[in-house]
């Protein structure tokens, strides 16, 4: 691990198990995360479900992955830490996994974790760290420092 990393990232790093039924796993994933509910552990569980995914089923994802990222974003502005920095490591995964896929979402979730990475709480700070870094590693150059320079002007 590197010493930038927060220690809670080493799980990040595991490889999850692939799912029997991703498609029924998205479709519940979405209804996780889209309920008025704020039950955090559901939504702890949709976003581990997305990791999941990134890792084994990044065909599943692909046709949603817009729809996907927004519902990750608006789980990363959430005001309780566990499920922000879950969803800030769901794109950490999804950048490594689907990584130029990413491209077209990078400035949308560059502008939400240059937010949460100026937050007083190093805890949400290392997430967004974290999920930035991987962004930069593996998404168009270009694209990532045009998302970079508009989200830090914003």
């Amino acid at each position: 691990m590197a010493a930038s990393e927060p220690k809670g990232q080493i799980k990040n790093q595991a490889r999850l198990q692939p799912l029997s039924n991703p498609e029924q796993a998205l479709t519940k994933t979405f209804k996780l995360l889209h309920s008025a509910s704020d039950d955090w552990e559901k939504k702890i569980e949709g976003l581990t479900s997305l990791r999941v995914m990134a890792q084994n089923h990044m065909d599943i994802l692909m046709p949603k992955l817009h729809d996907i990222c927004l519902a990750i974003i608006n789980e990363v502005k959430k005001l309780r830490s566990a499920v922000s920095c879950a969803a800030m490591a769901t794109l950490g995964d999804m950048y490594v996994h689907l990584q130029r896929a990413m491209d077209c979402e990078v400035e949308g979730t560059a502008r939400v974790l240059l937010h949460k990475a100026s937050e007083a709480n190093a805890f949400i700070r290392q997430g967004a760290n974290f999920a930035l870094g991987h962004m930069v590693q593996s998404c168009t150059p270009t694209r990532v420092m045009n998302a970079l320079l508009v989200g830090g002007l914003r």
